[in-house]
């Protein structure tokens, strides 16, 4: 009976380790998931830039721009509506996303406030970071 019981707690310690070597590569994966976020968060930034003007080259279509004989460039009255509507939806599409992503919409929505969450003291990479080295 006894040669079970240490049997047992050896196989205990052996399943311990292995679940601490576990949750630290869970951790380390939601620090990378978390940089991954940001790096989308930044290709959406760059999209949101560019899709305006995009949008509107192809609906204005036609030469905005061309040369005189001297070849300086020269500019028709479309390329100044281009640049003003495309600026002016670049604006408003910035504005919309950080007032979607800005305010704090849960308490605006609900009146009535969640329990805040408990908040560790120490961020995942310095967890991630410990949990290694201890293992």
């Amino acid at each position: 009976m006894a040669r079970v019981n240490i049997d047992l707690a050896n196989d205990t310690k052996i399943l311990a380790r292995a679940s601490k070597e576990d949750s630290a590569v869970m951790r380390i994966i939601a620090v990378e998931t978390r940089k991954d976020s940001s790096s989308m968060k930044t290709i959406a930034i760059l999209g949101m830039l560019f899709l305006p003007s995009t949008f509107l080259a192809s609906l204005f279509q036609g030469p905005m721009m061309s040369w005189d004989a001297k070849g300086r460039p020269v500019t028709t009255a479309m390329f100044k509506y281009f640049c003003a509507i495309a600026v002016s939806l670049t604006l408003l599409f910035f504005s919309v996303w950080v007032v979607a992503t800005l305010l704090p919409w849960e308490k605006l929505l609900y009146k009535r406030r969640r329990a805040p969450a408990a908040k560790d003291s120490y961020s995942l990479e310095h967890i991630a970071s410990h949990s290694l080295e201890s293992g």
